[in-house]
């Protein structure tokens, strides 16, 4: 299928940012506040929506966590550490688990500010962290079933741990523009195999054109 026409890997909203691809300088961009937490201005309008329309809904939505520096990155993950040193995990494990769900200083896609955490309010209340069975929610599920409508995508699907390398966040949701993500919602893709999808794209245009001109 064609992809979309914001589909090129120059695109800021389809920035990866992974173990892999990891940052050492902050990324510069206008930020604005919602809800105590920093995000970038690219999802305003986006994110805007979202909340209004979930509210609309019934539904109570807190925004936990958005835009991240690099020095606030790596305190969560130090402070996540010691949690689980303390609970009696060695230092390798403690690291491991750690890792299944946060990242390292540089690693963290919530330093683009497009990366968000979503979760229903009295649950967070109630529970004070975010735990995978919120999304037992019905709140949780029309976040995750309408996320795309708004431009935005479930970024660590529970199928996806092979390509994200990120345990399932049925929180955590990433902004990538309507037609990015409508086309990862229907055909299932996360977002580092939307990226490679474009980087095929590219390179068969490419062949095509040594070959026919």
């Amino acid at each position: 299928m064609q992809l979309p026409n914001s589909a090129y890997l120059d695109n800021p909203n389809l920035i990866i940012i992974n173990r892999e691809q990891m940052i050492t300088e902050e990324l510069n961009f206008e930020k604005f506040s919602v809800g105590g937490e920093a995000l970038n201005t690219t999802v305003l309008d986006a994110i805007s929506h979202f909340l209004s329309d979930s509210h609309i809904n019934g539904y109570h939505i807190t925004l936990v966590s958005g835009y991240r520096s690099l020095s606030y990155q790596k305190e969560l993950f130090r402070h996540s550490m010691s949690d689980k040193i303390k609970a009696g995990y060695g230092y390798g494990e403690a690291k491991k688990i750690t890792l299944a769900y946060s990242q390292l200083a540089g690693a963290s896609e919530h330093h683009t500010g497009l990366a968000l955490d979503l979760i229903d309010t009295e649950y967070l209340d109630q529970r004070k962290d975010l735990y995978a069975d919120v999304d037992q929610l019905a709140s949780q599920q029309w976040l995750i079933n309408h996320a795309n409508n708004y431009g935005f995508v479930l970024r660590y699907p529970r199928d996806k741990e092979v390509n994200t390398g990120i345990n399932y966040e049925p929180w955590h949701f990433r902004f990538v523009g309507v037609e990015n993500a409508e086309y990862m919602a229907k055909y299932n893709l996360s977002l580092e195999e939307y990226v490679n999808k474009i980087k095929q794209n590219q390179r068969l245009k490419l062949w095509i054109r040594t070959q026919y001109n």
